[in-house]
C-alpha cells in the first residue's frame, strides 16, 4: 500500500499529539482521528461551494468552548490544519487531486490495518458531505450539461455506496447505534471488503462531479461578467492553445475562445 503524502512527518507528529490532547480532555466532536480529519478536509475541498472555516471548524473541535493550552499550541495546531487544507484545495484546481491510498484488491480485503484505516478516512469525507447536502443531493443535478442524468447517476451510486460503507463502521464503533440497527441487512465481511477495494473509485466520482460543478459556476460567472474575463484574458495574454480559464480542462480555442 502506498500513500500521497500531504503532510511532513513532523505535522503528522502535532497532529497525532492534538488528537491525545483532544481525548484526553474529553473534547472530541465527530472528528476522532488524524485519519478521519484528513478525509474531512479533503472533502471540504472538493465541495463547489465556499466553506468558510468558522463553520468546518466545529467538526474537529467545539470552537466556542474548547480552550488550547497555550497560543502557540493554538497557532501550531490551526496552521496545520489549514496548511492541509489548502494543499487540498491546491491540488484539486490543479485537477492534481487525488484519492490518497493506492493499494490492490488483495490488500484491501486482506489487509486488517488498511480496511480500518480507510474507513475511518471515508467516515470524515463522509461527514464533510453534509455540510452543503444540497449540492451533493440529486436536487443539485447539473441540467445544463450534457447526459446530465447519467452524470446524477454516477453521483447517486457513489454516495450510495459509501453510505454502505460508513453504515458498518458506525455500527462497529458504536454499540448503541448498532442496538438501533440490529434488523437491519448488513454486508458480510467479504462484500464489505470488496465495497472497500472500489474506495477510490467512489471518491474518485465526487471529485469528478464537483470539477463538473465548478466549471459550470465558472461558466455562468463568465456570461454574468464577461468584462471581468476579457480583463484577465488580457492580463494574462491567453494564448489559443492554452487551457482555458474557465477549468473545463479544454483548450481555450475550443472553449470560450469560441465566442
Amino acid at each position: 500500500m502506498e500513500q500521497i503524502k500531504y503532510l511532513s512527518d513532523k505535522e503528522e507528529k502535532i497532529l497525532e499529539s492534538f488528537y491525545e490532547y483532544l481525548a484526553a480532555n474529553d473534547a472530541l466532536t465527530e472528528i476522532e482521528s488524524p485519519t478521519e480529519l484528513k478525509g474531512y478536509l479533503f472533502g471540504i475541498a472538493i465541495t463547489p461551494d465556499l466553506i468558510k472555516p468558522s463553520e468546518w471548524l466545529n467538526g474537529i473541535f467545539d470552537t466556542d468552548t474548547f480552550a488550547f493550552d497555550s497560543e502557540k499550541q493554538f497557532h501550531e495546531i490551526y496552521s496545520t490544519i489549514m496548511g492541509l487544507y489548502n494543499s487540498y484545495l491546491y491540488s484539486f484546481n490543479e485537477n492534481k487531486l487525488k484519492f490518497p491510498y493506492k493499494f490492490t484488491k488483495k490488500e484491501a480485503e486482506e489487509n486488517d490495518s488498511l480496511f480500518l484505516e480507510l474507513n475511518k478516512w471515508l467516515y470524515g469525507f463522509y461527514i464533510s458531505l453534509f455540510l452543503r447536502q444540497d449540492i451533493w443531493g440529486v436536487s443539485s443535478v447539473i441540467q445544463e450539461e450534457n447526459k446530465s442524468q447519467e452524470k446524477n447517476k454516477s453521483i447517486s451510486i457513489a454516495f450510495f455506496l459509501l453510505s454502505l460503507i460508513i453504515k458498518h463502521y458506525i455500527k462497529s464503533i458504536d454499540e448503541e447505534i448498532s442496538s438501533e440497527f440490529a434488523d437491519d441487512e448488513d454486508l458480510d465481511d467479504k462484500k464489505l471488503r470488496e465495497l472497500i477495494s472500489n474506495a477510490n473509485n467512489i471518491v474518485d466520482s465526487f471529485i469528478i462531479y464537483a470539477k463538473n460543478m465548478e466549471n459550470l459556476r465558472r461558466r455562468k460567472l463568465m456570461e454574468e461578467h464577461p468584462a471581468l474575463y476579457e480583463q484577465e484574458n488580457k492580463k494574462n495574454k491567453i494564448g489559443r492553445n492554452d487551457p482555458c480559464p474557465c477549468g473545463s480542462g479544454k483548450k481555450y480555442k475550443k472553449c470560450c475562445g469560441l465566442n
